[in-house]
């Protein structure tokens, strides 16, 4: 046999597959694109880290000191007086404590104003007052 009458394909035409081509290309920019934003998230993400670890995350002597203070008073027993009997305690547990027995509130001793100042007139500008506002446990 001869290769004439071997080769049965059809012919390949002229015009190329625009159709397919260009699928492929919108895909491999798509993927580019996405490859890179990527990228810059990344970038974006490893800076601020850089930023906050070199900058932010600093912490004076004085401040942490005072940290360590504020932690302690809200976290530990202490005697305030010893005259008057007065202790600290940790906030969690004064919490609770006032949960359970609320007419520890009534108990303490508080100053300030028993009444709420007259009202004023709708027309007149408000006026700063000396007094100490009424604490919120107490009513008028």
């Amino acid at each position: 046999m001869s290769d004439e009458t071997s080769n049965t394909q059809p012919p390949e035409p002229d015009a190329p597959p625009m159709r397919r081509i260009s699928l492929m290309v919108g895909g491999l920019l798509l993927a580019g694109l996405l490859v890179g934003l990527g990228l810059w998230q990344l970038f974006r993400l490893t800076v601020r880290g850089e930023v906050y670890r070199k900058e932010l995350a600093i912490t004076s002597k004085e401040l942490a000191e005072q940290q360590a203070l504020d932690r302690s008073r809200l976290t530990q027993y202490a005697l305030i007086d010893e005259k008057t009997g007065r202790y600290q305690i940790p906030v969690h547990r004064a919490m609770e404590r006032l949960l359970a027995h609320p007419q520890l509130l009534q108990a303490m001793a508080i100053t300030g104003p028993t009444s709420l100042p007259a009202s004023r007139p709708a027309s007149a500008p408000a006026q700063p007052t000396r007094d100490k506002p009424a604490p919120m446990n107490q009513k008028p």
